[in-house]
């Protein structure tokens, strides 16, 4: 039986959704459209920051809101 693998990296999974449809609402808040492709550079900007703060690969981080 085939099991459908879970991915466990939302920064992997917009990039990936980004690729695919860039510019495809992928949320609608306060009558704002967001699309794909902006939420991957946002997350890309991100990335970035963390990898100046010396966040390394294999590490993991934690999102507490």
């Amino acid at each position: 039986m085939h099991k459908p693998q879970i991915e466990h990296n939302l920064a992997a999974t917009m990039l990936r959704r980004a690729d695919l449809n860039p510019g495809r609402v992928a949320l609608i808040f306060e009558e704002r459209e967001f699309l794909y492709m902006e939420f991957a550079e946002r997350v890309r900007r991100l990335a970035s920051l963390f990898r100046a703060g010396g966040v390394c690969f294999g590490d993991r981080v934690g999102y507490l809101g």
